[in-house]
């Protein structure tokens, strides 16, 4: 499960975007918008700065068992896909090792 501490991209964002066979203006605003009209899930994970679907009330990431209630809607969240326009869509976490080289 994502968890906020390295980089989280959503995966198959690339390929539902061609999907759109229109230009989006740059930073992706749009598309985002458009996702989260589609299904509430992308909606709660958009919500804020685009990482408040991994916070707690009080701000902290999830990160201990006494956030077992956050931990749930993040399990949900950020544990599951969802399918738009026939892509499987997910959000994944980017973690490796120094010098690793991401290609997409």
């Amino acid at each position: 499960i994502a968890r906020g501490g390295s980089t989280m991209i959503l995966e198959g964002s690339t390929r539902r975007m061609r999907l759109l066979k229109r230009t989006l203006p740059v930073g992706g605003r749009r598309f985002l918008q458009e996702l989260a009209d589609e299904d509430p899930w992308f909606a709660q994970v958009f919500e804020g700065d685009g990482v408040a679907g991994l916070q707690v009330a009080d701000g902290r990431f999830v990160d201990s068992p006494a956030d077992h209630g956050d931990l749930d809607r993040v399990r949900r969240l950020f544990g599951g896909r969802v399918v738009s326009s026939g892509v499987a869509m997910r959000v994944v976490e980017l973690k490796g090792a120094c010098g690793d080289v991401i290609l997409w």
